[in-house]
């Protein structure tokens, strides 16, 4: 399971002095993008290529909310690939005590421009699963 550690910065908060529902966003999108860059799946090679890798639905629970300075991670894992679909699985955690702050459901495709339908290709495919 991959995992990225961060740190709240004062400008993530909102008037409430905790982070600020978009910035969740942030964290997801980074950490999922590092995972799939360990993986060897680098986006401008595959866009140089005509492969666009899309996120096409994120479903996000959040649990509880990351206050200023609080240390956390974010996972990213693998679970499964279905048709021209895969699924990531992520979570926050604070570094402290491990509790859950956001649980999320990543549903990924590739689009060729020029076909203009979903797909994976062979090489994303090989990486993802290794088979």
């Amino acid at each position: 399971m991959f995992k990225i550690n961060f740190e709240v910065r004062d400008s993530e908060l909102d008037s409430q002095n905790i982070v600020n529902n978009t910035n969740y966003l942030v964290y997801l999108e980074h950490a999922r993008n590092k995972f799939l860059y360990s993986i060897g799946l680098d986006f401008i090679e595959l866009s140089k290529n005509n492969h666009k890798l899309l996120l096409i639905k994120l479903e996000i629970e959040f649990k509880k909310s990351l206050r200023q300075r609080n240390e956390f991670y974010v996972t990213c894992e693998l679970t499964s690939q279905v048709g021209v679909r895969f699924i990531l699985t992520q979570e926050i955690r604070l570094i402290s005590d491990n509790v859950v702050i956001t649980r999320a459901i990543n549903t990924l495709t590739c689009m060729n421009e020029n076909a203009n339908r979903p797909y994976v290709p062979e090489e994303v495919k090989k990486l993802l699963c290794g088979c």
